[in-house]
């Protein structure tokens, strides 16, 4: 029985910590705010996705634009270094 209470409270806390983070993340995404917002998202979104298919979907998707991203970026910086020599 105590069991099934300390599974069932660790999913309430992952939960609570996960929602609390992306609320957080996305008032830190604001441009005037100062802080890392997209960082604490995508680390909301991986405690959520522990638990939820939803999140972890749409973690699944912000990794694959993040290496699209980081492509496209590495591709454009060799392009300026090789215009440079």
């Amino acid at each position: 029985m105590w069991m099934h209470s300390l599974k069932v409270s660790k999913r309430v806390v992952l939960i609570v910590v996960g929602l609390t983070l992306l609320a957080a993340g996305l008032v830190m995404s604001v441009p005037l705010v100062p802080e890392p917002g997209l960082l604490v998202v995508i680390a909301a979104l991986a405690i959520l996705a522990v638990e939820f298919v939803w999140a972890r979907r749409l973690l699944a998707r912000v990794k694959n634009e993040g290496g699209r991203l980081r492509d496209r970026l590495v591709k454009r910086r060799n392009e300026h270094a090789s215009e440079t020599k």
